[in-house]
């Protein structure tokens, strides 16, 4: 399963995030952070807060920071978050369809449920190696 590179900086973003412990962080330090350009990560950025990961704060003093610690965010939930719409191969699309005329549908969707079972029992902490 290969992750878009949206879906890999959204975890690194919360990685780093979750490494700093509540202190806030311009897109510009999250950026040079996980060493990917600030437009990039400032939509990164937008996708994660809508998604409730984030909380932000605009002005001088403004920033980003976790909205729920991060020993609670499951790598899963992200993947699921970012990865929209996901499907492992075009067929499992709702409007897709088998070239080949092959039924592996629910072969595809039992292994793709059991890899983000894994994720879901990976949190941001424990990547990130931080105590709760």
């Amino acid at each position: 399963m290969r992750l878009t590179i949206q879906t890999e900086f959204g975890i690194h973003a919360l990685v780093y995030l979750a490494r700093r412990k509540g202190v806030l962080l311009t897109a510009r330090e999250v950026a040079a952070g996980i060493g990917l350009p600030c437009n990039h990560t400032v939509k990164i950025l937008q996708r994660l807060r809508q998604a409730g990961y984030l909380s932000t704060a605009r002005g001088r003093i403004g920033g980003t920071w976790l909205a729920r610690p991060a020993q609670e965010i499951s790598v899963g939930e992200v993947v699921r978050a970012l990865e929209r719409p996901f499907a492992v191969v075009d067929c499992m699309r709702e409007d897709g369809r088998c070239a080949a005329g092959a039924d592996c549908k629910d072969a595809i969707a039992r292994a793709l449920a059991a890899y983000l079972a894994v994720l879901d029992g990976i949190s941001i902490a424990e990547i990130a190696h931080t105590d709760p």
